[in-house]
């Protein structure tokens, strides 16, 4: 029986030279693989061995992004680096961090979906807030945190279930926003909520 083999690429000095030169300019290591024509594992490395660290770049246009409130977390996704590549070259090019006005009204929204039990995450994404500031905001509002994880029970959303059902909201929909199933959020409304 025949057996099939990868064909081994051997790269030159100046191909290796060159790899190495486009990683440390910020180039993902996918990107400098489909540009050299080898795996992106080859390019981490080669990048090891010889002690090449990436030094990713982060467009101004980015960094508009963020000073306007877009959240790291979400730009560092798009951009394929970390939250804190984005907070770190925005520190490096002056870009003050974005601040999220404060306005009561901005404050009892947070509060009224925190207490729903709305993970601070979803508020943040709704707000367009990255989930630290959405976190402070409800600190400074005096809110109690709950602990990392908890999620509030159908019991405790007996209300919301019963008003987003008389809004005409389907069990589905119920059930992606509390993150249960569909047949869950049923079985508890038919058993719970009705008169």
């Amino acid at each position: 029986m025949a057996r099939i083999e990868t064909a081994q690429t051997f790269l030159t000095p100046g191909e290796v030279d060159r790899m190495l030169a486009l990683y440390g300019a910020g180039m993902t290591a996918l990107e400098v693989a489909g540009q050299v024509g080898v795996h992106e594992s080859t390019v981490r490395a080669h990048a090891k061995r010889q002690g090449v660290v990436p030094s990713p770049t982060v467009s101004p246009a980015v960094l508009a992004e963020y000073a306007a409130g877009a959240p790291a977390a979400t730009l560092a996704q798009r951009c394929g680096v970390t939250p804190a590549t984005i907070r770190r070259h925005a520190r490096l090019n002056g870009v003050a961090a974005p601040s999220h006005e404060a306005t009561p009204g901005l404050v009892e929204q947070i509060v009224a979906l925190y207490s729903q039990g709305v993970r601070i995450v979803e508020i943040g994404k709704r707000f367009k807030m990255g989930h630290r500031a959405a976190r402070r905001l409800l600190v400074d509002a005096g809110v109690s945190i709950r602990p990392r994880g908890h999620r509030p029970s159908l019991a405790e959303r007996r209300d919301e279930i019963i008003r987003l059902r008389a809004e005409g909201m389907s069990y589905r929909r119920i059930g992606e926003r509390l993150g249960v199933a569909a047949s869950t959020v049923r079985g508890f409304h038919l058993g719970h909520c009705q008169p």
